[in-house]
C-alpha cells in the first residue's frame, strides 16, 4: 500500500478534519483513508463511459432474455437451497 504526505496544509483544516473524525469515531489517519478512497471512486458517467466502452467490444447477444436469465438464476439457487 502507498503512502502520500501533504504538506503545507492550513492548522484550521487540519482542526476541522480532526473534528470530523472524532464525530465518526475513527482516527483522523483512518477519515482520511476512507475519504480518499471515496474521492478516487468513478463517479457514475464515468463508470457508464467504461461499462459502454467494455460492451462495445464485445459483440451483441442475440436472442436473450435478461429477465429470464435472472430467473432462472434465482430458481438455481433455490434448488441449491439458497433464497
Amino acid at each position: 500500500m502507498g503512502q502520500v504526505l501533504i504538506r503545507k496544509v492550513p492548522d484550521e483544516v487540519i482542526s476541522e478534519l480532526k473534528t470530523k473524525a472524532q464525530k465518526r469515531g475513527v482516527s483522523l489517519e483512518a477519515f482520511l483513508r476512507e475519504e480518499l478512497q471515496t474521492l478516487a471512486r468513478p463517479d457514475p458517467e464515468e463508470l457508464y463511459q467504461r461499462l459502454k466502452r467494455i460492451s462495445q467490444m464485445s459483440p451483441p447477444i442475440k436472442n436473450f432474455d435478461i429477465t429470464k436469465a435472472i430467473r432462472s438464476l434465482g430458481l438455481a439457487a433455490e434448488k441449491r437451497g439458497g433464497n
